[in-house]
């Protein structure tokens, strides 16, 4: 595994602490205790570094009857690049 240098330091490394320690984490967990509003793009980032990431849809009915749904995201690993 390479060095990540200052990713502890970053959103990056914040969503990744807090599924080392959880588990896993939304979207509204993260901005709500991060104060993080693009956390599908940080997990993007996250998943270019190697670590493997799993999304699972949460359905539910919003306000207005309509269904949406939201991401949960699981930590699953690290898989090092190719050379």
């Amino acid at each position: 595994m390479e060095n990540f240098g200052n990713l502890y330091k970053t959103q990056e490394g914040t969503i990744l602490g807090h599924m080392l320690i959880h588990g896993s984490i939304t979207e509204r967990e993260a901005f709500r205790k991060y104060n993080i509003t693009c956390t599908a793009q940080r997990i993007y980032d996250l998943r270019k570094l190697g670590f493997c990431i799993r999304t699972e849809k949460i359905f539910f009915q919003n306000r207005y009857g309509h269904t949406s749904y939201y991401g949960r995201y699981w930590l699953n690993g690290f898989q090092e690049a190719a050379a």
